[in-house]
């Protein structure tokens, strides 16, 4: 090789290696990625190999330093009149992601992160989520901004990330342990209505002792009880700090019934109902119940064979204990105005 083209060769791919300082990759539920990548640029025209293959091909460049012009799929020339430090901003397909947890009602719950990479990557990583890309068309998707003089602008956080630290990837799926929590789950039936129902399969649900320890993404939840299959949840994400509740299925061997027993008027806009609720329980085992009402949000209860909770403006809770085989039955009574 001529020595001047073989060191030409040598100097062009010295440029390519070293400009890279640090890479960031924030993996988005909606099938793109961002990368992030911090640069030294000479003074002149600096070639830049990005880290992976941008799709669109459209660079975000701050200093923004002027034109970006692409040499081909993925190296990019930029000119700058001063030796500096750059960030590039680039979106790129190769990357998607999925949380999948396993729930053992003996005290077990993990979570784990799928990537999947059509490209090798090594860098620091964030798996995202959140209802942004929903909210951000209604004017809820804001970033908190501190001015000059520190002064806070109110913000709403809809996206949420968490943060793998320096990984590497091979081009295929690639598994990430983000959870392991042992606790003692809870089993409720819970019979929530809306209106009267009759012989209504109650909801099986698991209520976690411990607290969350970290914020967990959305994913399918797979339930397995005393080694037996149980249900598949949909898990919408939680924070770290909140108690984990999974409703997983119907439990058919416990039904239950809302009538309206009796309904009158008071007066010109106020109303009085009064509600009777039975459940029985056909299993071989103890339950315990959870039976939540959704009543008017002006609402309030006039009387009540059992102790109630109002958690919400909009909602009446009961609880008790079903022994195996037997039914039980209560009523209140409750006044709304109508409008």
């Amino acid at each position: 090789m001529n020595l001047k083209l073989k060191g030409a060769f040598f100097a062009l791919f010295f440029v390519f290696v070293s400009v890279i300082l640090g890479v960031d990759l924030s993996i988005l539920p909606t099938g793109f990625a961002i990368v992030r990548e911090r640069v030294q640029l000479s003074v002149g025209s600096n070639v830049v190999k990005l880290f992976v293959k941008p799709d669109p091909k459209l660079v975000f460049m701050t200093p923004d330093l002027g034109r970006v012009n692409f040499l081909n799929e993925s190296v990019i020339r930029v000119d700058s009149d001063a030796a500096t430090q750059a960030t590039l901003l680039y979106f790129t397909k190769s990357f998607t992601w999925k949380a999948y947890h396993l729930l053992d009602l003996s005290g077990d719950f993990q979570s784990v992160a799928v990537i999947n990479s059509r490209e090798r990557f090594k860098g620091n990583v964030f798996l995202c989520w959140g209802v942004y890309q929903d909210q951000f068309a209604r004017g809820q998707f804001k970033a908190a901004i501190v001015g000059k003089g520190e002064e806070v602008l109110e913000t709403t956080e809809t996206l949420r990330c968490l943060e793998l630290g320096e990984t590497g990837f091979d081009e295929d799926w690639n598994e990430f342990s983000l959870l392991k929590l042992s606790t003692a789950w809870k089993r409720l039936n819970v019979l929530e209505t809306f209106g009267d129902v009759k012989d209504q399969p109650l909801k099986a649900r698991a209520v976690a002792e411990n607290v969350l320890s970290m914020d967990l993404p959305p994913g399918d939840v797979y339930v397995f009880d005393r080694g037996v299959f149980a249900g598949i949840a949909r898990l919408e994400g939680m924070s770290k700090g909140q108690r984990l509740e999974v409703t997983y299925g119907n439990a058919y061997d416990v039904r239950g019934s809302r009538i309206t027993v009796e309904e009158k008027r008071l007066d010109s806009s106020t109303r009085q109902k009064l509600v009777r609720f039975s459940v029985r329980n056909y299993g071989s085992e103890t339950r315990e119940v959870v039976v939540v009402d959704h009543v008017p949000i002006d609402s309030r209860v006039v009387a009540s064979e059992l102790p109630f909770e109002r958690p919400t403006a909009g909602t009446v809770v009961f609880r008790f204990v079903l022994d195996a085989g037997a039914e039980f039955a209560f009523e209140y009574q409750v006044e709304y105005h109508q409008r």
